[in-house]
């Protein structure tokens, strides 16, 4: 079932690159990467990626379902300050399985711990948008 969503991500990808050639009137040979930069648009992986850090950061702040935050752990935090402390990282389950990889205990807390640390030391969901929006890599 994963891969048949992948695949249909994938082909939704093309037709978002296709769209992206039309509207520009570009080519095949234009960089999509370059189209998207020229429109703002995200790539489908970047705004699942940003989807993932709002629910995670909702998860922390009390604002998702608690089942959610219950998926989620948190680092040990000593009693006095350390850079690791600082970076507010979450607690990455062990995986041996393409399953595993895809369950959001997993994916939330691997990519809460990727993101960049200003982003996630936002106040409120707002900021956590801008923030997202304006300073994002891919």
């Amino acid at each position: 079932m994963i891969k048949s969503i992948k695949q249909q991500l994938r082909r939704l990808q093309i037709i978002q690159n296709a769209a992206a050639r039309l509207i520009l009137l570009c080519d095949a040979r234009c960089s999509t990467f370059e189209l998207h930069g020229r429109l703002g648009w995200d790539t489908l992986s970047t705004r699942t990626a940003k989807a993932l850090v709002r629910i995670t950061f909702g998860c922390l702040h009390n604002e998702q379902p608690p089942y959610l935050f219950e998926c989620l752990r948190t680092l040990h935090r000593p009693d006095r300050p350390t850079r690791a402390t600082e970076a507010n990282n979450l607690l990455v389950p062990r995986v041996k399985t393409n399953y595993g990889r895809n369950t959001f205990e997993y994916r939330a807390s691997s990519q809460w711990n990727i993101t960049k640390t200003e982003i996630k030391a936002s106040v409120n969901i707002n900021q956590l948008k801008r923030l997202l929006k304006s300073s994002w890599y891919s």
